[in-house]
C-alpha cells in the first residue's frame, strides 16, 4: 500500500491510524517510512513514554506526549486542540493509536474515539486541505512484548515504564523475532465521508461532527482487519493451540497451516510475502521458520520419539531433523503468549467458528436453518466487543453469507428449511472441518462460561470492575484445574472484562459507580442457562 499512500501525502495531509500490538510499532512505523523517503510523521505518543532518556528521544524523533485521559480539564483539551489545529495547517503528517493502548490479546480493541473527534473537528475547518486517515496494520510473527503481555493478561498491574525498563529492552533485543509486516489500507478522505453523511461544513454540529467520527474510525478498524496479512507465524501459533491432541508432527503442521490459508483466503486474507509457493500451496520452509522462532523463544518445544520426551528442557536445542517423526508440542505455561500471536488473524476464522459452534451446540444432525442463525446472532453478540470486526455491518448478513459459504464448501449441507453435516471437502471431511472451525473460538467461549459464572455473585454483594475481575480470574483458573474448562489462556483479564461488556449490551448487566450492577432480567434461572448453553457450545 506504499504507493497509495504516496499518492495522498502528495496530495494532501495523512492521518496514520496504525494498529498498536507492541511497543516497538512507533520504531518499524517510522523505520518503513523513512526506507521509503517519506516524511516521518508527528506521533501522538502516551504520556507514559515521557520519561528520561526515552521521553527527550522521542520527542526529537517528532513525538508529542499527551494524558490517557483529560475528560473534565477545558484547558487541557483547549492546548491539545490548538496543537493538533496548527499541525493539520502546517500540512504536518500525524500518527496516533485509535485503539488507545496495546492489545494484549493481539485482536483489536474498540476504537477510543477522544484525540480523533479533536482532529476531526480541526480537518472539518480546514476546507481548502485535502485530508485522509489511513489505516495501518502492523503484524509480527513473534512480539517482544509477549512476556509482558502474557503477565498482564493473567491480572498483574502494567508496570510502569522508566529507565530501568531499558535494561529489559536491551535482554530482550537479543532474542529471535521473526518477520514484522507493514500494511498500509485504503485512505479513506475526510471529504467523501463529509459528503456521504450530508455535512454542511459551514454548520457542523456536534452530533455531526460526532457521525463523522464514528463512521471515520469504523472503516479505520475495517481497514485494519482487511490489510491484516497471513503470516506463516499466526498460522502455526492458530494450527498449534487450536488441535485436538497433544502436539502436531512437522508434516501435519504444514497440512493444518495450508487448510487454515484455504479457509482464509475465502474471508478475504491476502497472504504474507514468502508463505506460498507460486501455484498458491503454502511453503514448508515459512512453516519451519515460523516454528522455529517459536521454538527458541520457548513457545513451542520439539519432540523426537526415544529422544526427548526425558531430556531437559534446557538440553533441547532445536533439531535439523524435519522428517515425519519431528513433533511439535505447546508448553502450557506458553499458550498465552501463543495466544497472542493467533489473534492477530483470529476475525478470518471467527465467523466461521461461530456459525459451527451454534450448529454443534444444537446437539441434533438436522438443525432448523433459523435456530443455526439464531443462535450465531446470540454468540455474535455476546462476542461482539472481543471481536470487534463484528460490529462491521449487519451482523445477521455476515453470518449468512458464511453459512452459505460452509455449505458451498461442503461443511454443512442444506436439507429443506433445515442444516445438517455436508458432504466435506478435499480439505477433509465434514465433522472434522466443523469441529476444527469451532476449535478457533473455544478460549474465547470458555471465557465467557467464566465471565457468566462471576456475574452472579454479584447477588451476594457489590464489586468494583478490578475486584470482579479478580475474582473472574481466580473463578477461571478453579474451572481450568477442576477440568470445567481446557484452555489455559481462557481466564485472561483482557477477555474477561469483554465480556462483562458484552453482558452490558444484552442487558444482564448495568453499569454503577466503579463497577455492575444485575439487571432484572439476570435472573438465577437465566444465568444458569446462559452458562448451560456456553458450555454445550464448546
Amino acid at each position: 500500500g506504499l504507493q497509495r499512500l504516496r499518492e495522498v501525502s502528495r496530495a494532501g495531509t495523512v492521518v496514520l491510524l496504525p494498529s498498536h500490538k507492541s511497543h516497538v510499532d512507533y520504531i518499524v512505523l517510522s523505520y518503513v517510512l523513512r526506507s521509503n523517503l517519506f516524511e516521518l510523521p508527528v506521533v501522538a505518543a502516551g504520556d507514559n513514554l515521557s520519561f528520561f532518556p526515552v521521553g527527550e528521544l522521542l520527542r526529537r524523533g517528532g513525538a508529542f506526549f499527551i494524558r490517557r485521559d483529560f475528560r473534565g480539564d477545558r484547558l487541557y483539551a483547549a492546548v491539545v486542540d490548538a496543537y493538533v489545529r496548527r499541525l493539520l495547517r502546517d500540512g504536518y503528517s500525524i500518527e496516533f493509536y485509535l485503539e488507545g493502548g496495546r492489545s494484549r490479546t493481539g485482536r483489536l480493541l474498540a476504537p477510543q474515539l477522544g484525540l480523533l473527534n479533536l482532529i476531526v473537528d480541526s480537518a472539518l475547518s480546514l476546507e481548502d486541505r485535502p485530508i485522509a486517515f489511513v489505516p495501518v496494520s502492523i503484524t509480527y510473527d513473534r512480539l517482544m512484548d509477549d512476556v509482558e503481555l502474557s503477565r498482564e493478561k493473567l491480572g498483574a498491574t502494567k508496570r510502569k515504564e522508566s529507565a530501568r525498563s531499558l535494561v529489559s529492552v536491551l535482554d530482550a533485543m537479543s532474542y529471535e523475532y521473526g518477520r514484522v509486516f507493514v500494511n498500509f489500507g485504503a485512505p479513506i478522505a475526510l471529504d467523501e465521508v463529509v459528503t456521504d453523511l450530508g455535512v454542511d461544513r459551514a454548520h457542523v454540529t456536534p452530533a455531526k461532527r460526532r457521525a463523522v467520527t464514528s463512521r471515520i474510525a469504523s472503516q479505520v478498524m475495517s481497514g485494519i482487519h482487511r490489510a491484516v496479512p497471513l503470516s506463516a507465524g499466526a498460522l502455526v501459533a492458530t494450527a498449534m493451540l487450536d488441535m485436538p491432541g497433544r502436539g502436531l508432527s512437522h508434516p501435519d503442521l504444514v497440512a493444518r497451516c495450508g487448510r487454515l490459508k484455504t479457509i482464509a483466503t475465502r474471508h478475504g486474507a491476502l497472504a504474507a510475502p514468502g508463505l506460498l509457493h507460486v501455484d498458491g500451496r503454502i511453503r514448508e520452509m515459512a512453516v519451519r521458520e515460523a516454528a522455529l522462532v517459536f521454538v527458541r523463544g520457548g513457545l513451542l518445544r520439539e519432540h523426537l520419539p526415544d529422544d526427548t520426551l526425558g531430556r531437559r528442557l534446557s538440553d533441547m536445542a532445536p533439531t535439523d531433523d524435519t522428517s515425519d517423526e519431528l513433533i511439535y508440542a505447546v508448553p502450557e505455561e506458553a499458550r498465552l503468549r501463543l495466544d497472542i500471536v493467533k489473534g492477530q488473524l483470529l476475525h478470518f476464522f471467527a465467523d466461521r467458528a461461530i456459525v459451527s459452534l451454534a450448529f454443534l451446540g444444537a446437539g441434533a444432525r438436522l438443525v432448523p436453518l433459523d435456530r443455526v442463525l439464531e443462535d450465531s446472532q446470540l454468540l455474535a453478540g455476546l462476542l461482539s466487543h472481543e471481536l470487534t470486526h463484528l460490529t462491521d455491518g449487519p451482523i445477521e448478513t455476515r453470518l449468512r453469507w458464511t453459512l452459505e459459504d460452509m455449505i458451498e464448501f461442503g461443511a454443512l449441507g442444506p436439507l429443506r428449511a433445515t442444516v445438517v453435516v455436508g458432504e466435506g471437502h478435499e480439505r477433509g471431511d465434514a465433522m472434522a472441518l466443523l469441529t476444527s472451525h469451532a476449535s478457533h473460538l473455544i478460549s474465547v467461549i470458555e471465557s465467557l462460561r467464566i465471565a457468566t459464572r462471576t456475574i452472579r455473585l454479584l447477588r451476594e454483594e457489590p464489586l468494583q470492575k478490578r475486584a470482579l475481575l479478580r475474582r473472574a480470574l481466580s473463578i477461571g483458573r478453579q474451572m481450568f484445574l477442576g477440568g470445567e474448562i481446557d484452555r489455559r489462556e481462557a481466564p485472561n483479564a483482557p477477555t474477561l472484562a469483554s465480556a462483562f461488556e458484552g453482558f452490558v449490551d444484552r442487558g444482564l448487566l448495568k453499569r454503577a459507580k466503579d463497577g455492575y450492577e444485575l439487571t432484572d432480567l439476570a435472573t438465577e434461572e437465566e444465568l444458569r442457562s446462559l452458562e448451560a448453553y456456553l458450555r454445550t457450545a464448546s
